[in-house]
């Protein structure tokens, strides 16, 4: 039987998907009914392979997006972090200096980078970060090192490459999908088409296998 997270897939996918983990028990149990033909034998490896092919695609979904997202969320806190404290340092030299404009820039909190678009995050960061290497060498007296603008630069640089990566792998979940979407009726074609007909078949010489497998073949709605 197969193990598979499919929380990406709609719910009738994993009712189905389900149905196949039983089918393929069904099918695994009572080989030798069905082992001495080659139309048989042809068809059910048809079916598992197809079922497998599901299989790499679902845990594939599930996995890659997952934990982009959480690593997104952990680079995107660690950025707002440091992007609202070299704000605050910003905006104490502006009012010491007296420039509104360099104020009104600085005026990033840790909520404004934290809440924003992905995209709006990398912007507003990256306007924080040329403030700050514009201004670095009076800032070093307002607690901002060259260890914080590198700091800065590495998270900018970390969050930019998730950012880039989840767009690829939503693109290649949408694509993902959508071959999977067709596997699965390539599944129901097999079964219908060749499985059950082979199955009621060999109705006269095994009920028991006819009847466990059209059994199997319900998909209950779970």
């Amino acid at each position: 039987m197969f193990n598979l997270n499919l929380s990406e897939m709609k719910k009738k996918y994993k009712n189905k998907f389900t149905a196949y983990q039983n089918i393929i028990g069904v099918l695994n149990k009572n080989s030798d009914v069905y082992g001495d033909h080659p139309v048989a034998l042809s068809s059910v490896e048809e079916f598992r392979d197809l079922v497998e092919q599901i299989k790499v695609i679902g845990e594939k979904i599930d996995f890659d997006y997952s934990k982009l997202t959480a690593m997104k969320k952990q680079v995107k806190h660690d950025l707002a972090e440091i992007v609202s404290a070299i704000a605050a340092a910003i905006a104490i030299y502006a009012e010491e200096i007296k420039n509104p404009d360099l104020q009104a820039a600085s005026s990033k909190t840790y909520t404004d980078i934290r809440r924003s678009a992905d995209f709006a995050t990398l912007e507003q960061s990256r306007a924080l970060q040329t403030l700050a290497l514009k201004h670095s060498e009076q800032l070093a007296g307002y607690m901002v090192s060259e260890a914080d603008l590198a700091e800065l630069k590495r998270l900018i640089d970390a969050f930019d490459a998730i950012y880039m990566k989840k767009e690829e792998s939503f693109s290649e979940s949408v694509m993902d999908n959508k071959r999977m979407e067709g596997l699965f009726k390539k599944v129901d074609t097999v079964l219908l088409k060749k499985i059950d007909r082979v199955v009621k078949k060999l109705k006269p010489v095994n009920k028991d296998f006819h009847d466990s497998y059209f059994q199997a073949r319900v998909i209950v709605d779970l």
